[in-house]
């Protein structure tokens, strides 16, 4: 609401309002979504990889309510490749850095062992995936997606970029 210039006081009063409709409504939009949205080349193959090591259990870390997120992840077939009810969403706390814990509190429960800094990677194509998770992760790759450029990734945190998705191994080889 910041970024479209609606008052402090007036967006505090709006923002539960927009939080409830919110998922509703971008479900009504799948069309636009997908028209309008991006994939980036490789994701998929990429989240496959992830998901097929025994070593990983992906998930989501996102601002994005968690209804929100499945309706994206549904949209452009993300859903099989990661465990979506283990992330962490801005329905569980608007503070984002928070969402890195809570996502591994939820691993740890149904995955029976410890998910630490020490064996917790992010990768994500914006610099804020990375000021979220600094102090949560053990390592970080940054994903340029055209919208961040590298650099601006790497000055964020990101302990490791790469250009794209289209090479799985970069991404397993470098959250090893």
């Amino acid at each position: 609401m910041q970024a479209n210039g609606v008052p402090e006081a007036e967006a505090d009063r709006l923002a539960p309002r927009v939080v409830a409709c919110n998922p509703a409504e971008l479900g009504c939009h799948r069309t636009e979504l997908l028209r309008d949205g991006r994939l980036m080349p490789g994701a998929a193959e990429a989240l496959a990889a992830v998901t097929r090591d025994a070593g990983f259990v992906p998930s989501i870390v996102t601002g994005n309510l968690r209804e929100s997120a499945e309706i994206k992840l549904t949209a452009f077939g993300l859903t099989d490749y990661v465990h979506i009810p283990l992330g962490g969403y801005a329905s569980d706390d608007p503070h984002r850095p928070a969402l890195v814990r809570i996502a591994q509190a939820r691993a740890e429960r149904t995955q029976g062992r410890p998910f630490t800094r020490a064996n917790t990677v992010i990768i994500g194509g914006f610099p804020q995936d990375f000021r979220t998770g600094r102090r949560a992760v053990r390592e970080s790759i940054g994903v340029a997606s055209g919208t961040t450029a590298v650099r601006a990734l790497a000055d964020a945190g990101a302990d490791h970029v790469i250009d794209d998705l289209t090479v799985p191994g970069r991404v397993l080889g470098a959250s090893r």
